[in-house]
């Protein structure tokens, strides 16, 4: 009776791998040097790994053609933006910008002492700077604009204008004529007490900083030293 032949598959199988043996033990180089060198092209790609991680939890999250996205397609071809002439009510997203609220030590912070702070502090964040490669990133180069200047703190404005007569000054609230135009207050100065419409006192005072949307990646690194920085480092008397 002839036997059964039953190792069609595993002695083709084994010769290929014997062949495939005698050759790695041959060539002994390519096989060692060959994986290092496709790890270390394909991992080379990890460098830009930061600048195209996706974060965006709309894109991720929200339908591509809902209803929301749609309407601020229309807001956006009818209400565009001006890149020279910044105005934050025409944001057609929450916008780019960073913010501290200065808290008073005391009953008021409308006195020469906490301003003076505050302007320190002020001038400190539009000292900011990273570096992007060969580039340095400041304030001055990625702050959002209204006819080639970064968007003031206008409540600084009133102080640096009056000056040692700031605290003899009654401000008005919310709005405070200052020039040819009304000041709005409300956005800067928290915790207020009225007396009819003058300022009597006010806790806390919040500084805004807009950058412009052009550049995420370029913005990101300009916030995250300025979240680094604040409010490390710090240590006023009159304000926290």
């Amino acid at each position: 009776m002839t036997g059964c032949n039953t190792d069609c598959v595993e002695k083709p199988i084994s010769i290929g791998f014997q062949k495939f043996g005698r050759f790695v033990g041959s060539n002994p180089w390519w096989f060692f040097l060959s994986p290092l060198l496709i790890s270390a092209v394909l991992g080379s790609g990890f460098y830009f790994l930061e600048d195209r991680e996706a974060n965006d939890i709309e894109e991720q999250f929200t339908p591509v053609n809902g209803p929301a996205k749609l309407e601020r397609q229309f807001v956006q071809q009818n209400f565009p933006l001006n890149d020279s002439v910044f105005s934050n009510q025409r944001l057609h997203t929450d916008g780019v910008y960073a913010t501290f609220i200065a808290v008073s030590r005391s009953t008021s912070i409308l006195t020469a002492a906490a301003f003076k702070e505050i302007l320190s502090l002020d001038g400190k964040v539009r000292a900011l700077n990273v570096s992007a490669g060969s580039e340095v990133l400041t304030f001055d180069g990625l702050c959002a604009r209204r006819y080639k200047k970064c968007i003031p703190n206008r409540v600084l404005d009133v102080y640096n204008y009056y000056g040692d007569l700031f605290e003899q000054t009654e401000l008005t609230f919310p709005f405070f004529p200052f020039g040819f135009t009304h000041l709005f207050l409300g956005y800067s100065v928290g915790g207020v007490r009225v007396n009819s419409t003058v300022l009597k006192s006010a806790r806390a005072i919040r500084l805004f900083y807009f950058l412009k949307e052009d550049n995420r990646s370029r913005t990101d690194l300009w916030l995250n030293e300025f979240l680094r920085v604040f409010p490390s480092n710090l240590s006023p008397r009159f304000i926290k």
